[in-house]
């Protein structure tokens, strides 16, 4: 049985899902090959591209910060396949942090845990642990190729760390912008916190402008992340929003919500044609 490699859902909203049933792997309609928009049907011009657990797989470095940060204040840690299990099934960090707690630490001390955590995070020894996903660096290069502008858009704050393990990775040369929350702080109108709502809050002031800074059209621009409160942020400005599923968001609801799902960024490449033709947007890069 070949496994299932998308997941089509139509919303009747602006940038709605190309169809509606399961496909199979490699399997086209054509009915699937425009989307959908309410201003009639318009080409992909550009991609927004969501870097941590959909381009690179920071699980390791995410688990590493728990255990790091637990043992320098006392707290039992957990094993990497408990961590694994319950970020794919959607838990936040302040409720592993509180399952932490619960094992054997002071639940008042949990906001300073997840603050001290939060900070432990982005130390550049722990960016070793990072690693590209298979496929990543090859689907950027044919999306590059075939002239879709990439515009890497993070919940990271420090954009010259980023820019380092790009880099280091070899997809730097991919991206024609980076927008990471340090450029929005100052539209922020509440603070940052590890809280769907405040991430949601957060990844829609950057993907919007993400938007504005490069002159980007909602309905012919794709937002790709493993979130459920990305693709919220993305549905929320009506962006064509496509899911994976190598992240922290394998469960029935991200499916649900996203235009599109596939197990993984690699899988990207095999659903370029369902996307209608490219528009021409060799300046972007000179921007």
């Amino acid at each position: 049985m070949s496994r299932k490699a998308a997941y089509w859902r139509d919303r009747n909203e602006p940038c709605a899902a190309i169809g509606t049933e399961k496909l199979e792997w490699g399997q086209r309609r054509e009915s699937d090959m425009k989307i959908r928009t309410t201003g009639g049907n318009r080409p992909l011009s550009a991609f927004l591209m969501d870097v941590d657990n959909t381009l690179i797989d920071i699980k390791r470095r995410d688990h590493q910060s728990f255990c790091d940060t637990a043992a320098e204040m006392g707290f039992p840690t957990l094993e990497f396949e408990e961590f694994a299990e319950m970020r794919a099934l959607g838990a936040l960090s302040r409720e592993i942090g509180a399952v932490l707690l619960s094992r054997g630490g002071d639940p008042e001390r949990l906001n300073d845990f997840l603050q001290a955590r939060h900070s432990r995070l982005d130390r550049p020894e722990l960016f070793q642990l990072d690693t590209l996903f298979p496929g990543a660096a090859q689907v950027l290069h044919r999306i590059s190729e075939i002239g879709i502008p990439i515009v890497a858009v993070t919940l990271r704050h420090e954009v010259k760390l980023l820019k380092m393990e790009l880099t280091r990775l070899g997809i730097r040369d991919s991206f024609s912008g980076i927008l990471t929350a340090g450029d929005i702080r100052e539209q922020a109108n509440r603070p940052y916190e590890p809280e769907y709502d405040s991430l949601c809050y957060y990844k829609g002031l950057v993907l919007e402008e993400a938007t504005k800074r490069f002159g980007l059209v909602l309905g012919e621009t794709a937002f790709v992340s493993d979130t459920e409160f990305d693709i919220e942020a993305g549905i929320k400005l009506g962006l064509i929003t496509v899911a994976v599923e190598s992240g922290y968001g394998k469960n029935d609801r991200l499916r649900s919500m996203a235009d599109l799902c596939l197990p993984s960024v690699a899988a990207l490449s095999d659903m370029l044609d369902v996307f209608p033709g490219i528009s021409d947007s060799s300046f972007f890069r000179n921007l």
